[in-house]
């Protein structure tokens, strides 16, 4: 039995931590037994009940960032001498430096990195700690025996412009929650979420950052002749909320409903989903619109035209920078040609963005880094 152990910040309601719970429910448990270090007090929104419910061992350390640093040493030790762990898989730049500096000297390990760094963190932190962020991140990286990273995309870059070789795992999602619904469903579940049924619904799902671009939607939507068929539903809260509000000139068709927990719903309810992000590394919200056979409308960035590389999307990506090219689409958008091309979106999730494929990678990856010496 291969002793799998991943070390995390925390098991918070995410993009990260569904992907690791992905990865660790189609684990084949005759082959791999998991385990879970948390190393901080997990949020109020958490899905550590869901990993619980899986009869995964968890060690949660609740150490702040201040003790933690002093502590986590110690603390990790007593856990890696009782578990002996075959492997150590982490996420997050905290988890990645203990185990870039320390724990790969001794254990075979595994990064995943979710994002390009010199994108997302300046955009997130600002742009001197980010620059810092990404080139501490990018160096313990570098001390992983197998290091990876959710896009082909990121992973050429860092080749190109890092001289860093990252192997592309690109990002699952679990089918038994996000899948296709016939019109009955959808209908019922507008019902139910207090939606719409004669409108084209389109949602926004991430948050209101400078980084994710809602404003580009906002400005996009309220520029077309009529938006009288159209109604625009954010998930998601951040700081540009209050001014994405205040850019609202007329009508009730453009909705912010905060932090939610059936995502899912939503993205079943309705006819559309759309994405202005300047930079992603391969987007959660994306990939589970298509497992709902939901069509999708992105900015061209490389992770967004990652996912349709090997098909022929039939709507066009618009540049993040011209916005008459989203009025455009969106001018054109009808709902006879909207669900004419849920099949083409359910056939690209199936083929390459299951949970299991993504899932069996990772199991590849391991008994890979096993066999050297």
């Amino acid at each position: 039995m291969i002793r799998v152990l991943y070390i995390v910040s925390t098991l918070k309601l995410s993009g990260p931590s569904n992907q690791l719970y992905n990865i660790i429910k189609n684990l084949d448990r005759k082959h791999f037994e998991p385990y879970i270090i948390t190393l901080s007090t997990e949020p109020e929104r958490s899905r550590m009940s869901d990993f619980i419910e899986m009869n995964i061992k968890i060690h949660s350390l609740k150490l702040s960032r201040i003790v933690g640093f002093i502590l986590i040493n110690t603390k990790i030790r007593e856990i890696l001498s009782q578990i002996k762990p075959d492997i150590i898989h982490t996420q997050g730049i905290r988890a990645d430096i203990l185990s870039g500096l320390r724990l790969s000297k001794k254990y075979k390990t595994v990064a995943t990195l979710r994002n390009y760094p010199f994108d997302d963190y300046p955009m997130t932190y600002g742009k001197l700690p980010g620059r810092l962020m990404a080139r501490i991140h990018l160096f313990v990286l570098a001390r992983i025996h197998g290091p990876v990273v959710v896009s082909n995309g990121i992973s050429q870059r860092l080749k190109k412009e890092r001289n860093l070789e990252i192997t592309p795992i690109q990002n699952g999602v679990d089918e038994n929650k996000f899948y296709l619904v016939n019109n009955t469903k959808r209908m019922s579940l507008r019902e139910e979420l207090g939606l719409p049924k004669d409108k084209i619904l389109l949602v926004s799902v991430g948050h209101l950052s400078s980084r994710k671009n809602p404003k580009m939607i906002i400005e996009a939507f309220q520029r077309l002749e009529s938006t009288n068929d159209l109604v625009l539903i954010f998930l998601g809260t951040g700081k540009l909320e209050q001014s994405c509000k205040n850019m609202i000139q007329f009508g009730d068709q453009i909705k912010f409903l905060g932090k939610i927990t059936n995502v899912d719903q939503y993205l079943k309810a309705a006819d559309c989903f759309i994405s202005s992000s300047k930079s992603e590394g391969l987007p959660n919200s994306v990939l589970e619109a298509i497992a709902c056979g939901l069509p999708v409308l992105l900015s061209n960035i490389p992770p967004h035209v990652e996912i349709f590389e090997d098909y022929h999307c039939p709507f066009p990506f618009f540049d993040v920078f011209e916005i008459d090219e989203l009025v455009a689409i969106l001018e054109n958008l009808t709902r006879d040609k909207l669900n004419e091309s849920r099949d083409f979106f359910m056939k690209v999730f199936a083929e390459n963005f299951t949970a299991n494929i993504m899932s069996n990678k990772y199991q590849t990856l391991y008994n890979k880094l096993l066999k050297q010496h």
